[in-house]
This record gives C-alpha cells, sequence and structure tokens, in this order.
C-alpha cells in the first residue's frame, strides 16, 4: 500500500516504536483488504496519535473520502480534536447538534451528538445527515466501553468503510485461544 511509504507528519520523531508498528500493521491489513482492525493497545500509548497518524497516511495515499472519528465523551472527543486538527487543520470539525459539519474531511463526534446513545429511541439526526457509506474510514474510540449497541448503526450503514476500533482493553485468552 502506498500509504506505508507516507512520511509521518511532523516527521519520523512524531512518534514512538510502537506507535509506528500498530500503523504499520493496520495498514498492512488494509492493503491485504481487511476492512475491520481492532488496536488494543494500554492506557497511555496514544491511541489518538495512532489513530490521527494513520487518517493522515491514508489520505496522503487518496484512500480517505471522509472520516469520522466517534467516542462517548466529551473530554476524548476534544482529545480527538485537538490530535487530529494538529495533523489535518481546518479539514477536521466536530459535529453539533446544529451542525452535522458534512463538508469536512474528518468529522469527530460523539454518540449522544450523533443522536444513537441508549436514550435515543430513534437515530434521527445520523439518518438524516449521513447516507449510507457516507464515510470511508470509522475509526470507534474507547470502543469496548460501548460495546455492540445502537451505535452499531454507524457500521451498518458504512460498510464499505474501514472500521478502526480503539481500546486499552485487553481481550480475554481461554485455554490458549482468542475469546470471540
Amino acid at each position: 500500500s502506498r500509504a506505508l511509504l507516507i512520511p509521518y507528519k511532523g516527521g519520523e520523531a512524531a512518534r514512538y516504536y510502537f506507535q509506528d508498528a500498530a500503523i504499520r500493521a493496520t495498514l498492512e491489513r488494509i492493503a491485504a483488504g481487511q476492512n475491520k482492525i481492532l488496536l488494543s493497545l494500554a492506557t497511555g500509548t496514544g491511541k489518538t496519535i495512532i489513530a490521527a497518524q494513520l487518517l493522515y497516511k491514508l489520505a496522503q495515499a487518496g484512500q480517505v473520502k471522509r472520516a469520522l472519528f466517534v467516542c462517548d465523551r466529551d473530554e476524548l472527543r476534544t482529545q480527538g480534536y485537538q490530535k487530529l486538527h494538529n495533523i489535518f487543520g481546518d479539514n477536521v470539525q466536530v459535529v453539533s447538534t446544529t451542525d452535522p459539519q458534512r463538508n469536512a474531511k474528518i468529522l469527530i463526534a460523539t454518540y449522544q451528538t450523533l443522536n444513537i446513545s441508549d436514550e435515543d429511541a430513534e437515530p434521527r439526526f445520523w439518518k438524516e445527515n449521513y447516507p449510507p457509506n457516507f464515510f470511508s474510514h470509522i475509526v470507534m474510540d474507547e470502543c469496548h466501553r460501548s460495546a455492540w449497541g445502537k451505535w452499531s448503526v454507524i457500521l451498518r450503514d458504512n460498510p464499505d468503510a474501514v472500521h478502526i476500533g480503539l481500546t486499552a482493553t485487553p481481550r480475554t485468552v481461554v485455554g490458549g485461544q482468542k475469546a470471540e
């Protein structure tokens, strides 16, 4: 994949070796045709930076039509915005209930803003603003927290997108087999 050859935004010192390993492994999987990827790294290892550099490399390679960075808390939305804005500038916009930011290259939103939290019976805001396959890439921060609840509509409505989950929760190994 051409994305593997793209230099990091900010130069080679812009990431740690383990971040580079996660980015390279993800790009290799995408190049091999996988579109569902889970990155499980410890708290404090810079998963948001990994996501930002990953999207940068993919965008520079011409692979990102429009990306969604979705999370479940305002603090994570703010952190995501800061990291992504450092790389993409004004091509990154925060979705609000009054502005779906449909023209931005990278959209950042909470599940609640997209109207798909457990309190919402019908994801009207989501359905009215983002037609099927609107996003080419979807990054779900802290994806273990939200599990497979109502927000799965994001993935179902974008089946052709690359789905990238970020989590600090390790998977359970039972009897030497990965638990599903």
